[in-house]
């Protein structure tokens, strides 16, 4: 029987076509995880040795520059619960404190509590760069200094130099009788989404200083709302914020956060923390180098940041307001006008939504913000403003920001040349009562001198509080702060050891009138 081979050719060759493409697949599949992958021309692809490198050689350069801060915090105690009033006079204590008849106010007991913080060496001489809400409330003599640069020191006294609660950093400095290693700034606005960071700090505990995070850059220009009202400037947020998820934990505040040159990109600030565990979950915030590099110049020459001021509250703009207002845009929509501010003196309406100041595009609030505050006193400035659906201009005489809303403190410590700001002999902030505040309404009075805020080391840290109104001194009636000023002028020229306040505030939500001496600091 022959067997015919030309009839079987065809399907003979199939079969061996299938078999060497098989072959070649595997072999080209196989291929590429026998050897690396070939780069682009030019492109740069180290190994993963050298990245680890890298990251060590910038730890290295760093951490003898990073400092753990200790001290102890004065912070106001937990209050009694309400109490029957009944209860009220009680020699051994009621509501309104031991001894008291609940006739005079009493201001909030307050305790101290140790804390832990971060920060950076900024200059050779001594100066160190961190958080505000790190040192704001630090007690006098109570700040150590842990520094990195010789093996085996003790921690180091330091004081506060100032600090700035519109960005949360402050300056504070250590004399030690050596030239000390320093950290640079970079360009933050350089920055970009995705560029490889690494976060330096003290997270926890003593027992874990010089602790060295990586990440990358998640997000820039977030907003932290409300943060800095937190730290005492009325009404302010924290703009130009870096995200990042290089982790950072609690006693990482004021640390660096680092770019691969070593440069400062951020002074870490806070985390968002699941459940209110207080961990890190990947996301954490860091105050800018840019708004560093114009705060810290000011705070070591000056001990507070002098900022131009508007005199309005302003507001973004929803997705339906934006329609309601014609600014596609955005812009920051002029809510009130303070009557003693700038803004009241020009053309700035309520409702107007300014969409450009100079030359500047205004998209939110923080926009706005971040113009004024950068503009020196006296200067004025150009606003677009959007009113009835029409676009016209204002020119405003930019003024400068009164300290309750920078969040300057009353006392800038700074060992034996401490200065007080606005000086007041009884050691209070005060303001002209308006009839449209809410104190007022709350009290009853269309006049009198509004207490803003009490020297916690002031002659009247015992005996008065924030919120109180003078309505008399020595007997004189005091309609403004500057009738106050002239009637303790008055005292000190008279020569009197003390003066007599006629205060009004509210005991248990009842209105009193009483009268209060103080000794003051002539």
């Amino acid at each position: 029987m022959r067997i015919d081979l030309r009839k079987h050719s065809h399907l003979t060759i199939i079969l061996l076509s299938v078999v060497l493409g098989m072959v070649l697949m595997g072999a080209v599949i196989y291929y590429p995880r026998m050897v690396p992958a070939i780069a682009e021309p030019g492109a740069v692809v180290p190994p993963r040795a050298e990245w680890q490198d890298a990251f060590s050689a910038v730890a290295e350069s760093v951490l003898p520059a990073v400092v753990s801060i200790q001290g102890k915090a004065s912070i106001e105690a937990p209050s009694m619960p309400n109490l029957p009033e009944w209860f009220k006079g009680f020699p051994f204590g009621g509501p309104s404190g031991p001894g008291d008849n609940g006739d005079s106010p009493q201001p909030p007991k307050r305790m101290e509590r140790p804390f832990l913080g971060s920060g950076w060496i900024y200059s050779p001489d001594g100066y160190i760069v961190t958080n505000a809400h790190v040192v704001k409330n630090a007690t006098e003599g109570s700040l150590k200094i842990q520094l990195h640069d010789v093996e085996g020191e003790e921690s180091v006294p330091a004081k506060v130099i100032g600090y700035d609660a519109r960005s949360d950093l402050a300056v504070i400095k250590v004399d030690v009788a050596r030239q000390l290693p320093y950290l640079v700034l970079a360009a933050s606005k350089d920055a970009k989404v995705g560029h490889w960071v690494m976060a330096f700090g003290s997270p926890f505990s003593t027992e874990l200083q010089q602790t060295v995070t990586q990440g990358i850059i998640s997000a820039k220009g977030r907003v932290l709302e409300g943060a800095a009202s937190e730290l005492g400037a009325l009404g302010a947020s924290i703009g130009d914020v870096i995200q990042t998820d290089a982790a950072i934990n609690p006693g990482n505040s004021g640390g660096p956060l680092v770019d691969l040159n070593g440069r400062v990109v951020g002074i870490n600030e806070s985390i968002i923390s699941s459940g209110g565990a207080g961990g890190f979950v990947g996301i954490g915030f860091a105050i800018s180098s840019d708004t560093a590099a114009k705060v810290v110049p000011q705070l070591i020459a000056n001990k507070r940041v002098v900022r131009g001021w508007l005199g309005v509250v302003i507001a973004d703009l929803s997705e339906n307001k934006r329609d309601f207002y014609k600014a596609p845009q955005g812009g920051a929509l002029i809510n009130n006008i303070n009557p003693d501010g700038p803004a009241a003196k020009s053309g700035l309406q309520q409702d107007d939504v300014v969409v450009k100041a100079d030359d500047t595009p205004v998209r939110r609030s923080a926009d706005l913000q971040a113009v004024v505050a950068d503009t020196a006193p006296g200067t004025t400035l150009r606003l677009t403003v959007i009113r009835n659906g029409q676009q016209t201009t204002v020119d405003v005489k930019v003024g400068e920001m009164p300290e309750k809303y920078a969040g300057t403190s009353l006392r800038a410590v700074g060992g034996d040349d401490e200065e007080t700001v606005q000086v007041d002999p009884l050691g209070l902030q005060v303001e002209t009562l308006q009839p449209s505040m809410p104190q007022a309404q709350g009290l009853n009075l269309r006049k009198g001198v509004l207490i803003t805020a009490v020297n916690r080391q002031g002659p009247s840290a015992d005996t008065l509080r924030a919120g109180v109104v003078i309505t008399q001194v020595n007997r004189t009636k005091v309609d403004s702060a500057a009738a106050y000023r002239q009637a303790l002028d008055t005292a000190k020229k008279e020569g009197r050891q003390y003066v007599v306040l006629r205060i009004v505030h509210k005991v248990q939500g009842e209105v009193i009138s009483s009268v209060v001496d103080i000794t003051p600091e002539w």
